[in-house]
């Protein structure tokens, strides 16, 4: 397992992005091309093909910024469906979006990864 996150390496500018290599497939997405992820099923592993799925209409709140699929969406319209999403967990109080339980789920995640790394096995993430 390989995990690096830098935001001052030198190199290719806003590079954020990710891989995921499991045993039936591998998913990936990179903030350069936003509205596209990279998604590979099977366990063929190298010689297994890469799809690009496209965000289109059918996907979230697209449909309220562009009229078809592949279009991109830009940074700022984002920003504008995340504010939405804010707003309306305030008037409604429900969550619209990410919470805390997802931000502890994510460091759980994150530590099994790092467990994992420094024994070599695999480590079960716990569930609650």
């Amino acid at each position: 397992m390989v995990l690096e996150a830098s935001r001052v390496a030198v190199g290719e500018q806003n590079n954020y992005g990710f891989e995921i290599h499991g045993t039936r497939g591998a998913v990936a997405w990179d903030f350069r091309r936003m509205n596209e992820l990279a998604v590979s099923l099977g366990d063929a592993y190298q010689d297994q093909p890469v799809s690009t799925v496209y965000v289109g209409p059918g996907h979230g709140h697209y449909a309220a910024f562009q009229p078809g699929a592949a279009v991109a969406m830009g940074f700022d319209d984002l920003k504008v469906i995340e504010a939405y999403n804010f707003l309306r967990s305030i008037a409604e109080g429900a969550a619209h979006g990410a919470t805390v339980a997802d931000a502890v789920r994510s460091a759980a995640t994150l530590d099994a990864m790092a467990r994992a790394a420094e024994t070599g096995s695999w480590v079960k993430v716990p569930t609650s």
